[in-house]
């Protein structure tokens, strides 16, 4: 999870991270104390607030969000291994929207302007040794800019998710900032699900139905996506989009699932058939690195887009760039629009279904080779080509969900169009968040499509 936290000078935004950092385990990524102060020392400048907010504006200059990129960074390799981080402050809009496209949640904290004066006098600083009026003045500087290069306080707080005020004691802030981050540290939930990571939902489903899965077989697992694939393409042969949705929903979760068996294959079975430290994410970034695999360009020049039949062990792909992973489950969704989007657009949509259909299998035959003693592989390649084989199925299901935008989104627009975040006027469009939500998502947080519960309780999934 990714936090990051706007607000006026003075209102407590230290005080959230100590919060952070105590309570809740994250680790602090600060723009100024770390990055800033250390650019100033670099260039053998006193790192006061006025020269870091020089080099601040001076990054910014070269684009809204290059300061924050630069932190992001920092923080990726804690951020790679599942860590809590929290990178602060954002002092722009652009900053706010950069650290949401990562799927953060960005805090803003505000209090009255007396109060926030008192609370920088009694810190003792030397950055804040500053007459009311200097104080004043620096704040009207930083709050409201024309240049969107520079310092707009006011508006990164518009941008921000939540607002916290803090007029009262730091007790009543801890306890308000409790109650608030409840609603976020629980796993997906409304207000995180468009923003979740392809790692989060794999996290989620697990804690959903990890405690019945761990008692589940490979294949057993591995059913499940294809009974839903045979649905699908029964749905879309029918022209039948509500049902074609709940099993697109289906397939994902199941196939998350069975990505999350695998990692735990050694834990639970004593094997190492199956066992791999790759998360559902990894694998797909390993075939499909923001490019197609095949031709290695973006969009996809292949004669048979996305169909190209290639022996797995020849396959040699080219390494992507580590910055254009995607950070959101709906980001991964448009980047294999952005790779196959235009070329599936003459594609029936009843290919593309039977297509899924067919991955699935070549999973399915890929099980049997690991758990057969055939064809001579090592237990190495075996696994290597199923993770292939996987990422392969996620990818047609991106490429159907990128179909049906582009072809059928009156059926899209009408399965979602109670959806409550889409703009007045617009027509909603079918994201893997959405689908997923609106088959497991309930008014606050996610539930067994079932039962209904948060973890599942259905007593036949025990006995499958």
């Amino acid at each position: 999870m990714i936090v990051g936290i706007t607000g006026t000078l003075g209102a407590g935004k230290g005080t959230i991270v100590d919060y952070l950092v105590k309570d809740k385990g994250f680790k602090h990524f600060a723009v100024s104390d770390t990055f800033l102060a250390g650019e100033a020392v670099k260039r053998g400048l006193t790192p006061d607030r006025p020269t870091r907010r020089d080099i601040a504006n001076e990054y910014r200059s070269q684009g809204p969000t290059k300061l924050m990129e630069a932190v992001y960074e920092m923080a990726r390799p804690a951020i790679e291994a599942g860590e809590r981080v929290i990178i602060e402050p954002q002092h722009t809009a652009a900053e706010v929207d950069f650290i949401k496209s990562k799927g953060g949640v960005v805090f803003a904290i505000d209090a009255d302007v007396r109060t926030r004066y008192e609370r920088i006098q009694g810190r003792g600083g030397s950055k804040d040794d500053l007459t009311f009026e200097e104080f004043l003045a620096q704040q009207r500087m930083e709050m409201i800019s024309d240049d969107p290069n520079k310092n707009n306080i006011a508006a990164a707080i518009m941008k921000a998710d939540i607002i916290v005020r803090n007029d009262g004691t730091q007790d009543e802030l801890f306890y308000a900032l409790g109650e608030t981050f409840k609603k976020y540290e629980g796993g997906i939930n409304a207000g995180t699900y468009l923003t979740a990571s392809l790692d989060e939902w794999q996290a989620a489903f697990y804690s959903l139905y990890g405690h019945i899965d761990d008692k589940r077989s490979f294949d057993s697992i591995w059913r499940h996506v294809m009974v839903n694939a045979s649905k699908f393409s029964s749905d879309i042969r029918k022209n039948n989009f509500g049902l074609a949705f709940t099993h697109l929903a289906h397939i994902l979760c199941w196939t998350l699932s069975f990505a999350e068996r695998c990692r735990k294959s050694g834990e639970l079975d004593g094997t190492d058939l199956f066992t791999t430290d790759l998360k559902l994410s990894d694998c797909v970034w390993e075939k499909y690195p923001a490019h197609c695999p095949y031709c290695e360009t973006k969009p996809c020049s292949c004669a048979s887009p996305g169909m190209v039949e290639k022996e797995g062990a020849a396959l040699h792909i080219k390494t992507g760039n580590p910055k254009e992973k995607p950070a959101t489950l709906d980001a991964w969704g448009i980047m294999f629009d952005e790779i196959y989007g235009n070329a599936h657009a003459v594609i029936p949509l009843e290919a593309l279904a039977f297509h899924l259909v067919e991955e699935t299998g070549e999973v399915t035959s890929q099980i049997i080779r690991i758990t057969e003693v055939v064809n001579g592989a090592t237990t190495e390649e075996k696994k290597k080509e199923l993770q292939r084989e996987i990422a392969d199925v996620f990818s047609w299901v991106c490429s159907i969900v990128s179909k049906i935008n582009r072809t059928y989104f009156y059926p899209a627009a009408r399965h979602f169009e109670k959806e409550q975040n889409v703009p007045e006027g617009s027509i909603p469009v079918a994201t893997l968040s959405k689908i997923l939500w609106d088959e497991y998502g309930s008014l606050g947080e996610l539930l067994c499509s079932t039962c209904r519960t948060n973890p599942c309780s259905c007593d036949r999934k025990l006995k499958l």
